[in-house]
Parts: C-alpha cells; structure tokens; sequence
C-alpha cells in the first residue's frame, strides 16, 4: 500500500513550459522559490505535520508531501477516529490558516493544493454502481460512505441527483402517456408537470440537512449595506451582459431564420452552415469573458480574493443567469416569436424586398404561403427539444468520459514523438539523476505525476448540467414530452459518468470546510426560478398551440391566427391592410393573462404543497445517525517500508538543478 500522504502542494519554480527563461532571471527565481520553499516546509513542520518533496514531471516542479501525524490527529480528534475527508479537511485547514493558499501574492510560486485519489476505493466504488444496490441508503457505497471519502458536498451532490433522477420517473411516465395517448400540448400534462416540479423543489428544500436552522444561525454583519450596495452598483454591469448576449443569440437566430427562408443562391449548404459556425464560435468566447467577469465583480462585492463559500454561492448566480439565456432564448424565440408570427414576418419581408410579389397572382401568392405554413409550424420545436434533450447529452458524455482518454492518448503520442525527435536533454538529466528508489515508491510517484496533470473537478459544472435539464423538462416538454424519459435514461448513466469522472478525469475533490451542514446554495434559488417560469411558459404554450376543436383545420389559437391572415392574403390585400396587427395584439394580450394567472396558481400551488411536504417530511424524520468510524482514519499504521520515504526531500536540489542545467 501507499504512503498515508493528506496533501500534495504543487510548488512551480517556473511557469508551466516556460523554459527559455535568461540565466540572470533564472538565478532570481530560483533564489525566491528556494526562499519560499524552505519557508514553506518551515511553518508546515512547525504545526506538527510530516514535509517532504520530490521531483515533479516538468523541469523545475516540485511535489511537497504533507501528512498529520497520529499525535497530532489524536489530539485534535479526541473522540473519535477521523475518516479519511476529516483528515484532509483538517490538514487542508492547518495549511490554510499559515496563509498558504495557491498563487497568491506571498505564495505565488505555490500552484496548487490537491489530495490523493484511494485506488482501492475507487474501483469498489466504481463497481459498486453497476448493482443496483448503488442506489440504495443502505448500500455499502452510500452517501455517508462517499461523505467519508470524497466530503459533504460531494455526497450532496450525488444525494441531490439520485433523488431528482427517482423524482424523473413521474415525468417520464406522464410524458410518454401523453406523446402516443394524449393531444399536443395537452393542459393535462402541463398541470401535471407543474405539480411535480412543485413537490420536487419543496421536497428537496424540506430533506436539505441545514434548510431548518440556517436562518436562526445566520448571523447579520455589521457591513452589510457595503456589500449590498456594491452588488447594487454591479447590476448594470450584468444587464449590460446579459443585453449583449441577447443580442448575439437574437441576431443569430434571425440570421438563421433568413438563410434557411430566403437564400437560394450559390453555396446555400455552406451557407445554412454559418450560424451554428457563429454560436460555436462567439457564444463560448462571450461566456468565457463574462465568467472571468462574474468572478472579478464577486470578488469586488465581498472585498475578498478567497474563494469560499459565500463567493460560490454569489458566482452562481450571476453564471447560471447568463447559461439559462443560452439554453433556453433559442426555444424561446421559436415558441413565441417565430411560430405564431414569423409567417407574418416573412410574408412582410418578401413583399418589401422580392419585387416581384408586389402584384402578385393568386396562385404564386398561395404556393408561397403555403411554402412558408409548411416550413414555420410547431414541429421546429420539437425538434430543438431533441436535439437539447438527445443529442446534446449524448455529445455531453463523451466530452465528460470519451474525450479525455482521447487527448491523453494524443498528449501521450505528441511527448513520444518529441522525445524521439528532439530528446530533451533537460529532463532526461532530471530524472538519470535520481536517487535509486524502490520498484513501490517508484510506482507511486509515477502515479502522482498523472495525477498532478488532471484538471480539478468543477463541482459547479455537473449542477448546471442536471439544473439546465430540469429546465427543459418543466420549461419546454410540452412541446415534447418525451423529454421527461430521455433526461430519466440520461440521468442513469450520469450518476456513473460522474462517478467515473471523478475517479479517472480529475483530481480527487477536496473535501470543503463548512461551519453549518451542506446546501445546494444558489442552485435551489435556480430551481424554484425554473419551476414559477415553468408554469408562466407552459400556461402559455398550451393557449397558443393547444389543438382545442376536433377540426384538423384553425385547431389552435396559433392556427386560426395564420387561417385568417393566409384567407386575407388570397383575397388580395397587403400587409399593411389585413387585421393581422389586431390578430396579434389580441394573441399576445390573453396569452398574457393566461401567464399573469398561471404565475398566481403556482404560488398557490406551492403554498400547498410546501405545507403538505412539511408535515410529511417532519412525521417522517429520523435520528441523526452516528458517524461511522472509517478504516483510513488514525487507527491505520502506515507500513515500515515507508518510513525512508519522508527521510530524503529533493526540493532544494531540484530548485537548484534548474539554475545549473540552463
């Protein structure tokens, strides 16, 4: 087995493949890294911690080992054994408290803090989720285990998708109901989908281990009109944002709408091509500006450049806000902008710019309108709601599992090629001069190093994935409802996918330090945002495209509007004589009532069902159980083999070798 190692600290003495560096600045980098290290292993050891380096996989990178001591645990853990994410939260809270925290002014040459991945956990984990036993409280894996293993909010994370992916089955079945028995956009399934989007978010909010005592325990700071103010003076910022991003998507939308409707000239399958070029381009540029936005301006709200839990918490919002407008203006424009009205538009367009309809004929007139009616219906929908809710999940699992074994295997190829051609002298020396090492601490190491090279998982990421879904579900199944069963087939293989990510993709998570339980935070502001939007646009769908005669013609509110304007159109009127504008005042003005009243139903709706959950949830609560003692905790030896392994430190000389070997 291992050496028991709690953390790892990435020390850089250079930026990460940055070797063409002058010896003058070379000298002076190495004489602060050394500066620093020495420091560092200074304050480390004088907290009672075990310190010692070893060479990293890049020239000039070192790895400082660190571990608590049995004294030192013992003391601090006087009643029990502390699993394995207590020791590294207390380790990790040691660390941080001497005011070592990763590129920060004092410590820059410090690039990260991780901790290491417990192979053998990992894989009975892994092999635990193809049981259906994976699912169950009292699995051998379950929550409290991956509490013990991974910390609480991991574990939250996966108690929060397991519920919501057990509370998916009631979509699903009321969804695949309605497709093959029930009429489109049917005010049955809406209603349906309402009450359970309700009961899911109020039972969630009522399970949430801190949602009772987090109000009676918060404590009101003597400067919060500071920060409220400064979050006050970053809303234009935001709105700004969030206009340019409207604007972006608008124009492409439309753009996409004129080159599909309009264009026949030459090139037109290259040319239909160019607005998802666009979104694919600008859309994630923009996204990216914006975050780095969102984290300078929360950072300036809470005066603070450390990233806790209030940050998250207040990043969240203002990144989800602007995700939500990407994910869902596209449906949004073509549910109430380019099905009921874009044939009006269109007809406009072409009587403005293509000449020949000036005076048209009947029969050119009817084909066109015809032409335009087959292509602006409904079914646009649909299809987008596939294409959200089928093939963007199914690209998203590749990218989360299949990619990254991918690039591994070409970062892999491209290092062999470069050796083969190039033979880097420097690293060849760097690693010939070792020290000899055991066949153990040799296999070890190497396993650090891949570590190390892993990006950190963003637990921030996986909830926008699973909140974005819940989205499409309650927002915009109506126009599809197998929705509902897709994200339940999705939410199968994502509770392993992630499983799987964590373990093989990333760096083992570590484990936050949290004074109160855990909350999803932000995210549950984000699901009862969803949840009110959900009745408002869903009320307003099923009065729009709701078939509501028996009649294969003028069945929706949305068809007899285009029924009377096409009737118009063969009689020979213009745009500009027809009651059309009166059609759709009239269409957008009940459509509004309806949302206003559906708004006041919901908040209705959920008064009720929060006070029925409420008293389900409060007959039905249980003792706290007792924490489990965990096997990697103090009462674990480390074997003998490795105790020469904390004897020989390598930092100073590798600091030193990058200044000798230049």
């Amino acid at each position: 087995m291992p050496p028991r190692v709690d953390l790892v600290i990435v020390v850089r003495t250079l930026p990460k493949g940055a070797v063409d560096k002058s010896k003058q600045v070379l000298v002076q980098r190495s004489q602060e890294a050394e500066r620093q290290y020495t420091r560092l292993t200074k304050e480390l050891k004088g907290e009672g911690l075990n310190v010692v380096a070893r060479r990293g996989e890049d020239v000039g990178e070192i790895l400082v080992f660190v571990a608590c001591s049995d004294e030192l645990l013992t003391k601090s853990f006087p009643l029990h054994n502390p699993c394995s994410a207590d020791r590294i939260q207390f380790v990790h809270s040691l660390v941080t408290s001497l005011g070592i925290r990763p590129k920060s002014i004092e410590w820059d040459m410090v690039d990260s803090i991780m901790c290491l991945h417990d192979t053998d956990f990992n894989h009975k984990w892994i092999h635990a989720w193809t049981s259906r036993s994976a699912f169950s409280s009292t699995s051998t894996f379950s929550d409290k285990v991956i509490s013990n293993q991974f910390g609480s909010t991991i574990a939250l994370y996966f108690t929060f998708l397991k519920t919501y992916t057990n509370f998916l089955v009631v979509p699903a079945v009321l969804g695949l109901t309605s497709y093959f028995l029930g009429m489109p956009y049917s005010p049955l399934y809406s209603a349906a989908l309402l009450l359970w989007s309700v009961t899911f978010v109020e039972w969630w909010r009522a399970q949430e281990p801190a949602t009772q005592s987090i109000f009676s325990e918060q404590k009101l700071e003597t400067d919060w009109w500071r920060k409220d103010l400064r979050r006050l003076t970053s809303l234009p910022m935001i709105l700004l944002s969030a206009s340019l991003l409207v604007a972006l998507l608008t124009s492409i939308f439309v753009f996409e709408a004129f080159v599909t409707k309009l264009y026949t000239g030459p090139g037109q399958k290259i040319v239909g091509f160019s607005p998802t070029l666009l979104f694919v381009v600008l859309v994630p540029k923009f996204m990216a500006v914006y975050q780095a936005l969102a984290k300078r301006l929360t950072q300036w709200e809470l005066d603070t450049d450390s990233e806790g839990e209030e940050f998250e918490q207040a990043r969240t919002k203002k990144v989800f806000s602007m995700s939500a407008l990407v994910a869902y203006l596209g449906l949004g424009l073509s549910a109430f902008v380019y099905v009921p009205f874009g044939e009006g538009v269109m007809n406009v367009v072409e009587a403005y710019f293509l000449p020949f309809l000036s005076d048209p004929q009947a029969g050119e007139v009817h084909a066109m309108a015809s032409s335009t009616a087959a292509k602006l219906n409904p079914k646009r929908l649909e299809e987008q709601m596939f294409a959200y809710t089928v093939t963007n999940q199914i690209s998203n699992t590749f990218v989360e599992v299949g990619l990254p074994f991918v690039l591994r295997k070409v970062e892999a190829w491209r290092s062999a090629k470069k050796k083969d051609g190039m033979a880097s002298p420097k690293k060849r020396v760097v690693f010939a001069d070792e020290r000899p090492m055991e066949e153990n601490e040799r296999l070890f190491l190497e396993q650090v190093r891949k570590e190390v090279a892993l990006p950190e998982y963003d637990l921030s990421s996986d909830y926008n994935e699973m909140v974005t879904q819940f989205g499409y579900v309650v927002l915009w199944s109506a126009a599809w409802p197998l929705a509902g069963i897709m994200a339940f087939i999705n939410n199968i293989v994502e509770l392993r996918s992630d499983a799987f990510k964590i373990v093989t993709h990333t760096r083992r998570p570590l484990p936050s330090s949290q004074s109160s339980p855990p909350t999803i935070g932000a995210w549950l502001d984000a699901l009862v945002a969803l949840t009110w939007l959900g009745a408002v646009i869903n009320a307003a769908l099923v009065y729009m495209f709701h078939p509501w005669t028996d009649t294969k013609k003028c069945a929706s509110t949305v068809d007899k509007m285009h029924e009377e304007i096409f009737n118009s159109t063969l009689s020979g009127l213009k745009p500009v004589e027809m009651d059309e504008y009166a059609e759709v005042k009239e269409l957008m003005k009940t459509a509004l009532l309806i949302a206003l009243a559906a708004s006041h139903g919901y908040m209705l709706v959920r008064s009720l069902v929060r006070h029925v959950v409420g008293r389900i949830v409060a007959t039905s609560v249980r003792p706290p159980v007792s924490a489990s003692v965990s096997s990697s905790g103090l009462g674990e030896k480390e074997d003998v083999q490795w105790s020469a392994f904390w004897e020989y430190d390598e930092g100073v000389d590798e600091i030193r070798r990058v200044v000798k070997e230049a």
